[in-house]
């Protein structure tokens, strides 16, 4: 009986940012985009014998600007996984989101 490896599974992160003017509760401009994020590979060989799965984490972050105008920022990360590895790979995507969005919220 062959074994198949798995390739690394790619997650996708989407990150987004907005500039509303709040006094015309307005959008004045948008921005997102997506990106494949790489994620370690687990202790289990085959696939077959776990249950898929799809992980995904959230967060956002709303600056307020002065003069009824805010900028939000958000990013969001879904990976693939095996149910044994739900809890390691949200800890994962929660680490990694949150980095990312410290990363933004700083160049604001």
């Amino acid at each position: 009986m062959a074994v198949t490896m798995l390739k690394k599974p790619a997650g996708t992160a989407v990150i987004s940012k907005k500039l509303v003017d709040n006094k015309v509760k307005k959008a004045v401009g948008e921005d997102i985009t997506e990106e494949k994020v790489d994620v370690p590979v687990g202790s289990h060989p085959m696939v077959a014998a776990h249950t898929l799965c799809e992980v995904g984490f959230e967060a956002s972050y709303t600056k307020n600007l002065g003069d009824y105008q805010s900028a939000k920022v958000g990013v969001s990360l879904k990976v693939p996984c095996i149910s044994a590895e739900v809890d390691d790979v949200f800890s994962y995507a929660s680490d990694w989101v949150n980095a990312k969005l410290g990363k933004i919220v700083e160049e604001l």
